[in-house]
Order: structure tokens, then sequence, then C-alpha cells
């Protein structure tokens, strides 16, 4: 089952859209037969872009998700030199 989770897990960080849309699917179904846990489906999808829709559906706690980085400076935050 590890086989199928890492599998899983490397189709989402690398697969194009519709694949991950497949895979998404497919963890919710392993999920529904209770192949998957909670915890199973976090560690799967967590830092990936399915990973939201992967949290609401097994109701996982927002704490869990990764922290969503942004580039872009916030306003008003320059820097000063002399």
């Amino acid at each position: 089952m590890e086989a199928i989770k890492h599998f899983f897990r490397e189709l989402l960080q690398i697969g194009n859209e519709p694949t991950k849309e497949a895979i998404t699917t497919e963890i919710k179904d392993y999920s529904d037969n209770n192949d998957f846990d909670m915890n199973d489906v976090v560690k799967i999808s967590i830092g990936t872009t399915k990973e939201d829709d992967l949290f609401v559906y097994v109701k996982a706690p927002n704490y869990l998700k990764t922290i969503k980085k942004s580039n872009e400076k916030a306003k008003n935050d320059y820097e000063i030199s002399l």
C-alpha cells in the first residue's frame, strides 16, 4: 500500500492537470473504501495543487495545510538604504 501512496503523491507533484484530476478521484475512492485514512490523504496531498480539495474531502484540519508563501512584497514594504 505504501508504494501506491508514493505513486499517487508523485503523480500529484509532476502530473498534468487531467492526471491530477484522475488521481484525486482515485484517492477519494480509496478513502471511501477505508483503504486510506485522513492521515494518508494528508501525506499524499500536502504541498500539491490538490491539497485544498483533498483536505476538504477528508475533513482534515487547516493547521495541517502547507503555508503558502507569496513572492510579492507587501505594500509599503520598502527597503531603506543610505
